[in-house]
């Protein structure tokens, strides 16, 4: 698909570990005029068309099963649906011009802070686990064969890769904890 001059995409990867910013990322390109209509099937491109730079609150909820209900409660605060995404579970991108305006989320914040809490020591177990498996097939299993490049770089990477989905959901739990005490 060619891009009009008027449209941009932007590359997202791993969002869903920092929502938080993602909001704040959002409300920014909507301040620069890039407007929010769709992402891909995936949810790391992200879609804007050129317009007018407008003063748009987001907020993505998570969310495993909701009625009907929590749908036209949103819509009655004020709250247009943008569109959701459902990878494992549902994402839903909501924008609303009244910036003082809360959604009402899916999910209590106690609830949030609890999940954020086990994905972040659930994804560094991942890692450490990773890593010292590493490590212990390296120091004790390969000595007594040739290592070749694959057999370091692929674990390695896997790795980095934890680490990272590791520190983004311990930071946002962080920032989430602090907003909770906060209130």
């Amino acid at each position: 698909r060619i891009l009009k001059k008027e449209e941009k995409i932007s590359f997202r990867y791993l969002w869903e570990y920092s929502p938080d910013k993602t909001e704040q990322w959002l409300e920014k390109m909507e301040s620069k005029g890039f407007n929010l209509y769709k992402t891909n099937d995936i949810g790391c491109l992200f879609f804007f068309k050129k317009g007018e730079p407008r003063n748009i609150k987001y907020c993505i909820d998570y969310h495993c099963d909701v009625t009907d209900d929590y749908y036209n409660k949103n819509k009655e605060a004020g709250w247009e649906l943008i569109f959701s995404l459902n990878k494992w579970k549902t994402w839903d991108f909501w924008a609303n011009e009244d910036t003082d305006n809360q959604l009402i989320s899916a999910d209590n914040e106690k609830r949030k802070l609890r999940r954020s809490f086990w994905a972040s020591l659930g994804f560094g177990s991942m890692c450490l686990v990773l890593i010292l498996s590493v490590i212990y097939v390296g120091y004790y299993k390969l000595p007594h064969r040739v290592i070749t490049f694959m057999d370091v770089i692929f674990p390695l990477l896997y790795s980095a890769l934890l680490m990272v989905v590791a520190v983004k959901s311990l930071s946002y739990y962080l920032r989430l904890r602090k907003k909770t005490k906060g209130e």
